[in-house]
């Protein structure tokens, strides 16, 4: 059964894709959470991944947030988790708390 608001939750799920496509990285960010939680669009984490990582590499800090959380979660690739790793690390320094929280929760559950 659909919900009443998922024709909304589509529309902007669309919007997202067109700013994300024409390089404005907060919509990324967006849309990864959209994928991330299966709203407007299917669940599609790998996806929301994709697109987290590269708002986070635009200086998007709650889309470095969101991409520290699901490292943690071991939801990343053990090949694409270094350089996660160095990418969250340069946010960390940069004074990202919440980054900076899930590396070192990170570093204590696999040392």
């Amino acid at each position: 059964m659909s919900r009443p608001d998922e024709p909304s939750r589509a529309a902007a799920a669309k919007a997202f894709a067109r700013a994300c496509d024409g390089g404005y990285l907060p919509s990324c960010n967006g849309l990864g959470v959209l994928y991330r939680q299966g709203l407007g669009v299917g669940r599609d984490d790998a996806r929301a991944i994709g697109l987290f990582r590269r708002a986070c590499r635009g200086d998007v800090s709650t889309a470095c947030e969101h991409l520290s959380f699901a490292l943690v979660a071991g939801q990343i690739p053990v090949g694409e988790r270094a350089a996660d790793v160095a990418l969250l690390n340069d946010k960390c320094l940069a004074g990202d708390a919440i980054v900076c929280t899930n590396l070192a929760e990170l570093r204590r559950a696999r040392p």
